[in-house]
């Protein structure tokens, strides 16, 4: 094997910026939830199966966790998110009507995140800035009744039961007898708190009879699961900034690719 030759000099040399990169994200970027995704340790009883009932991953092996969870474990009630910028770009959607139980819609999009976040895969993103329109079809649990939010981690008759997305607002609702139901008069949205999302509540004696189908549309925030990792490291060697200054690796902003989330999990009561 040959000896690398070495170089006698080198002209002017350019440079990434991380600290003007920061910059960038956190002034042009979108604030989002983030949730770290470790491995569970849960197992059934004399198996390397994940627990389906374990209330932490609901068996599909993945615990959702505070990214700085060693700084808020103080904090009361505790959070499985920080509040973070990020860039979001090449968003498409790649619709499948093949599938033997019903249409999914999979999202696919670019994110590009600060080093210091050190993002991995199957990490969680939920779009605060981000707005998306959703329908699908519900079973009734009877008038009067709160709608619970989130699918994996419930029984098949809840998930049922239970929108896919945290609502922000309902934009069409009826059954299936096409009876319609309006805001105000047959059903409110909740307030969010930091145990419970925002949740469709049907007020006294109105919604849908006890398993009764019902449509609904409504706007919810995007969820977003890191999928592919497009770039794991990016490393420069260089100065921080400029043609001057000591040369050693600099770490820059990664870029994953992420998927909507469509198997979403059970979030509250």
């Amino acid at each position: 094997m040959g000896i690398p030759r070495t170089e006698q000099k080198t002209g002017p040399l350019g440079s990434f910026d991380p600290t003007l990169f920061s910059k960038m994200i956190q002034g042009l970027g979108l604030k989002f939830r983030w949730s770290r995704a470790v491995e569970c340790p849960c197992r059934m009883d004399g198996t390397d199966t994940f627990d389906p009932s374990c209330a932490e991953c609901g068996g599909d092996g993945w615990w959702y966790v505070n990214p700085v969870e060693s700084d808020k474990r103080y904090q009361s009630p505790s959070k499985d998110y920080v509040e973070v910028s990020c860039t979001f770009s090449q968003a498409n959607l790649k619709p499948s009507m093949f599938e033997t139980f019903g249409q999914f819609t999979f999202g696919d999009a670019i994110m590009t995140f600060q080093d210091e976040m050190r993002v991995a895969f199957r990490d969680r993103f939920v779009g605060i800035d981000q707005e998306m329109a959703w329908t699908e079809l519900l079973t009734s649990k009877g008038p009067g009744t709160t709608v619970t939010v989130g699918k994996t981690g419930r029984n098949t008759s809840d998930q049922l039961a239970s929108l896919r997305y945290e609502p922000i607002r309902i934009n069409f609702l009826a059954d299936e007898d096409k009876v319609r139901y309006y805001k105000g008069s047959d059903y409110r949205i909740t307030e969010a708190t930091n145990s419970q999302p925002a949740r469709l509540q049907f007020l006294p004696g109105k919604g849908p009879a006890l398993n009764k189908t019902y449509t609904i549309h409504y706007t919810c925030k995007p969820i977003w699961i890191v999928d592919d990792a497009t770039y794991g490291i990016q490393i420069l060697k260089g100065p921080d900034s400029g043609f001057r200054g000591d040369f050693a690796p600099r770490t820059l902003p990664t870029t994953f690719k992420v998927r909507l989330d469509f198997m979403t999990r059970a979030v509250g009561s």
